[in-house]
């Protein structure tokens, strides 16, 4: 009889030792890391000026004077500069600004001489996450003699010279930006230095991609 219980045991340690083994060889293994990268082109389109303002009152306050939409999905650089010079007797500013033709007694204009309108303008997007002003010296962009420039909140000084404004969209955001140009002419009032007549300018608008490869 012991034979016949010993017999019957020795098949049920072996499943055991068998099991014991399974379970160790499951622990072992390794890992691996890929990397993949994937390229999502930035696109950028901007319609044309739309707004109604194309004249100035000084003291009247701020008027629009520019409003463009542009439709993109990354951030990008807006530059204003001079547009085509006014025909005249006189080179204008590499700033924007509105001039008019310096005038002698006689009402005639005096070469290479001009009176500019002291201005303020201000920088203004919607639909945007943040604005900063891009910071290189050999610009002329958002530059203005007599006048001053504001836009993310600060106020600028009379010739800062920076390369542009660049925006940055806001993240899932499904509307176009609007970046608005504002210009204001101080109250002249009875001012002695600034001359009577009709100032004008021509602004142009420049804007940039710039989050393309990062």
């Amino acid at each position: 009889m012991k034979d016949k219980h010993s017999c019957k045991i020795a098949p049920i340690s072996i499943i055991l030792l068998l099991y014991s083994t399974a379970a160790s060889s499951a622990e072992l293994g390794g890992e691996d890391e890929i990397k993949i990268t994937v390229n999502n082109p930035q696109f950028l389109t901007m319609d044309t000026n739309s707004a109604s303002g194309s004249t100035l009152t000084p003291g009247a306050g701020a008027t629009e004077v520019g409003k463009w939409m542009i439709t993109t999905n990354g951030s990008f650089v807006v530059k204003f500069e001079p547009g085509a010079a006014p025909a005249g007797s006189y080179t204008p500013p590499d700033y924007i600004a509105f001039t008019k033709p310096d005038l002698d007694a006689g009402g005639t204009p005096v070469s290479g001489e001009f009176d500019e309108l002291p201005t303020k303008f201000t920088v203004t997007g919607e639909n945007i996450s943040s604005m900063v002003v891009v910071q290189n010296s050999s610009a002329v962009a958002l530059k203005g003699k007599n006048g001053e420039w504001s836009g993310d909140g600060k106020t600028y000084g009379s010739e800062i010279g920076q390369d542009g404004i660049a925006l940055q969209v806001m993240d899932l955001e499904t509307e176009p930006v609007a970046v608005l140009l504002t210009a204001e002419a101080e109250e002249i009032g009875e001012r002695l230095d600034i001359q009577p007549g009709n100032y004008s300018g021509n602004i142009k608008i420049t804007v940039i991609a710039n989050q393309m490869d990062n």
